[in-house]
């Protein structure tokens, strides 16, 4: 059942009011003052409703409750992705957080400083651009999941039946989602990408579709979030789906990618490449199985799990600790493949990439893909998937799933009558051109939402071969992200704790944010001073004895060697951690 596509906020000193455009009966009234939040009739609050302030918003996003009180947060700007299956699919582009409290007179200076930290933290979620939805399509499921035997489901509200792993704002819907009344006013958000393409193909014309769907499950930023929770929940899990629709029918194919699936860490230390830790003591087996029970009871029994790590150094120990639980487990469903992909494509030899294709082949024929004739009929399902890893399933992963996401393609095109059996997408010059794009800029979106930046490789994706060029993109890229996952993520991650209500704010309970003060934390800022010391010694000698000179330049060359081995030996007192989340191992935070 479709949500309500457009609302009137009526804002007073006493009160919010939110009702449908179309004038319907029943609002949703919400007290700013004893923040009681119920339906009610129009005409019973008509006197709030014209008390003050009117504006149109495009969804309401939720509430969420800090020092102050409540929040409520609405989406107020939207720009139209594209249509999928007769419905429109929106791009949240602005959302606005309007505090219950018309002022912060009731806090202390600490808490009020508090507060503007914890603002920060949401803004900086709600600006992050990856937020998708939809009045009448359900963004988070599968079209195959859409197409169910289930009664029941076809009539249930959006919210009702929202698949929780990719209902980002379910948090903040908690008040209002046992009221019927207020079903219409619910509209879930997915976090990840979207993006929907009108081409022709040898003058038929077809909608090409891509969308990711981000878990809410152990989410969060790059090196504070790894490995897997004990509910089986595993880092940066994402679900890609890509649709192609023809003259009324439509294929869609679905792939994975997640952390790989045991207890591990990498924690940032201001090194390019921090350790990789294994916990040993932990029961790796339990959470994995849990883990991939969900996977086969929602993707099909048959998966093919393309490990993309090195076979040396720390990635080794991934590498052998996951295929030993895939023998442990014993299960004809579980094909574990590893590839590593640095040795393979090591001095660009990308082409080296169709030795994993030619090894898959048969497991992609097994799985097939879901398709729907023009009659809304299933004609066959999607049994199985391609769960990709590499260490942080981003960069390697990408690669491989949009190869494989074009073999697919290929075979839906043919069965679609689009092109003929023997024909390649290469073909297709702007079906190329555009398949290309689009699964760089997922790539890209995918990666900025954990790692901070853009992803890397991208070049080969967009152009099918690696150049110069993109190795120096690629090397900004790797720059800007070592800043980010040594000084900002720490503050992203407590954002999306906020955001997804891991961590709830107790004005009750001592504030997490007060920081022990670090006793290092200057040394940075005394190794610039060393290192603008020993420049000027090198261009303006202090004194005209050169043994006198000389021993001056080793002093500061000395203490800048000091200084910068004292910053790498006590790395961890630098970075910026999360606050408001303790990290092990083997917690289950997400």
């Amino acid at each position: 059942m479709p949500a309500y596509d457009k609302l009137r906020l009526y804002t007073s000193d006493e009160a919010f009011v939110l009702q449908p455009a179309t004038g319907a009966d029943i609002v949703l009234f919400i007290d700013r003052v004893n923040h009681s939040m119920q339906p009610r009739s129009a005409r019973d609050v008509e006197a709030q409703m014209h008390a003050g302030v009117t504006r149109e918003v495009a969804a309401l996003l939720g509430v969420i409750h800090l020092l102050a009180g409540p929040y409520l947060l609405l989406i107020t700007k939207k720009q139209l992705v594209g249509r999928l299956a007769g419905s429109d699919i929106f791009k949240a582009t602005e959302i606005e957080m309007i505090p219950f409290a018309r002022s912060h007179r009731h806090l202390s200076e600490a808490q009020s400083a508090d507060e503007k930290s914890y603002v920060a933290m949401i803004n900086s979620m709600l600006a992050s651009g990856a937020f998708h939805f939809s009045y009448s399509y359900d963004l988070t499921h599968t079209q195959q999941r859409l197409y169910t035997d289930d009664k029941q489901f076809a009539h249930q509200a959006m919210h009702e039946r929202a698949d929780e792993r990719f209902y980002w704002n379910k948090y903040l819907h908690q008040a209002f989602r046992d009221s019927r009344d207020l079903r219409d006013f619910l509209v879930p958000v997915i976090h990840g990408f979207v993006s929907i393409n009108q081409l022709n193909v040898k003058d038929r014309s077809l909608q090409f579709v891509l969308i990711s769907r981000r878990s809410v499950y152990r989410s969060g930023t790059r090196f504070n979030v790894r490995g897997i929770d004990e509910s089986g929940h595993v880092a940066n899990f994402v679900e890609t789906e890509q649709i192609v629709e023809v003259n009324g029918q439509a294929a869609s194919y679905v792939q994975t990618r997640g952390s790989v699936p045991l207890f591990w860490s990498q924690r940032a230390n201001i090194k390019y490449k921090p350790s990789i830790v294994v916990n040993t003591d932990a029961d790796h087996f339990s959470a994995f199985r849990k883990h991939f029970d969900e996977q086969q009871r929602i993707y099909g029994k048959s998966q093919g799990l393309l490990s993309l790590v090195d076979h040396k150094g720390g990635e080794l120990r991934l590498h052998e600790g996951f295929a030993q639980q895939v023998v442990m487990a014993g299960d004809t469903g579980l094909r574990f493949i590893g590839f590593d992909f640095h040795k393979e494509c090591k001095n660009m030899k990308y082409q080296n990439l169709k030795k994993l294709l030619d090894q898959i082949a048969g497991d992609m024929e097994k799985q097939g893909y879901f398709f729907i004739d023009n009659n809304k009929a299933v004609r066959h399902r999607q049994n199985g998937v391609f769960r990709t890893n590499c260490a942080d399933c981003l960069d390697r992963t990408n690669v491989v799933q949009s190869m494989i996401a074009r073999l697919v393609l290929q075979r839906q095109l043919q069965e679609l009558g689009v092109i003929a059996p023997g024909e390649l997408v290469e073909q297709q010059v702007e079906l190329e051109r555009r398949f290309k794009n689009v699964w760089a800029d997922n790539a890209d979106a995918v990666s900025f939402q954990y790692s901070g930046t853009g992803a890397l490789k991208t070049d080969f994706t967009r152009t099918g071969k690696r150049s110069l060029a993109g190795a120096m993109q690629d090397g900004y890229n790797s720059a800007i992200r070592y800043y980010k996952n040594n000084f900002a993520d720490g503050f992203r991650q407590d954002g999306v704790a906020l955001f997804l209500g891991t961590y709830r704010v107790d004005p009750q309970v001592d504030s997490p944010l007060r920081e022990v003060a670090k006793r290092l934390r200057m040394l940075p800022l005394i190794s610039a001073v060393v290192f603008a010391m020993l420049v000027l010694s090198l261009m303006f000698p202090a004194t005209d004895d050169s043994v006198l000179h000389v021993a001056y330049v080793l002093f500061w060359v000395l203490a800048l060697v000091v200084s910068i081995r004292t910053i790498v030996t006590y790395g961890n007192e630098f970075v910026d951690h999360p606050r408001l989340t303790s990290f092990s191992v083997k917690e289950k935070i997400f």
